[in-house]
């Protein structure tokens, strides 16, 4: 039997038979895994409580032919603020789903250390959640390599003011180069364009920074959704959007 040691940060659970659970968690080494904790609900499990999202721990799994068990948990560190947030909550969920659906049994380091700062800085108290998301969907579309230029058109190259998102070509255009197109593209007024500027050459701890008003806010969150999208179909309709729909 195999048996493998990792760090990783637990991005969800779900019920398994009467008293396991099936644990999901993005992890140094093997990238995403999904492994049963055998007996996990259970009161007096060496598992019991250790395993809630937002959570940093080692654990030892053990292959078998179908999913791996866990053998041992112990928690590292914990993002309580997190919990103790409704709206971080359903942010900080919707960071989690984002790296469920997208990433792979393999190791990515730089999506773990991303994926950790970004909950670190959403943990502080004084900090938005709405705005670390933002923050989080654009430097995960900045280390995986698809994050268009903010400050030139991907047609004429020249400087932007209002950038328009073309779905087809994952780009951003000015509005002469985007009439051009047969496509209709989803525009980011000159202001939200700069703090998606900012946001990209900014730690998250800065965008406590930005003074953004509610419309504002909520035009950038769905412009930014879509343009995740376009690189990424699964996280179109990802669970996390009705909770966050609720607070917009």
């Amino acid at each position: 039997m195999k048996l493998v040691k990792d760090r990783g940060i637990v991005l969800k659970t779900e019920k398994s038979g009467e008293t396991s659970l099936k644990v999901r968690l993005f992890a140094k080494d093997s990238g995403r895994i999904i492994c049963i904790a055998k007996g996990a609900r259970k009161p007096g499990s060496a598992f019991f409580g250790l395993l809630t999202p937002f959570s940093v721990v080692d654990f030892e799994t053990a292959y078998s032919r179908y999913l791996p068990f866990l053998r041992s948990v112990s928690r590292i560190e914990y993002f309580h603020e997190i919990t103790q947030d409704t709206e971080k909550i359903v942010y900080g969920s919707m960071i989690l789903e984002i790296v469920d659906k997208t990433t792979e049994p393999h190791e990515d380091i730089d999506t773990l250390r991303l994926l950790y700062i970004g909950l670190r800085a959403m943990n502080h108290p004084e900090i938005s959640g709405e705005k670390i998301h933002w923050w989080f969907i654009v430097h995960f579309l900045k280390i995986h390599g698809v994050w268009p230029d903010p400050e030139y058109c991907t047609g004429c190259h020249g400087k932007l003011t209002n950038a328009v998102l073309i779905p087809d070509s994952g780009g951003l255009y000015c509005e002469n180069c985007a009439g051009h197109s047969e496509v209709h593209g989803l525009t980011l007024d000159s202001k939200l364009r700069e703090i998606l500027t900012f946001l990209a050459e900014n730690p998250p701890e800065k965008s406590s920074a930005i003074r953004i008003n509610r419309q504002g806010a909520v035009t950038f969150t769905r412009w930014i959704w879509k343009l995740l999208a376009v690189h990424y179909e699964r996280t179109e309709f990802l669970n996390t959007k009705k909770a966050v729909e609720s607070l917009l």
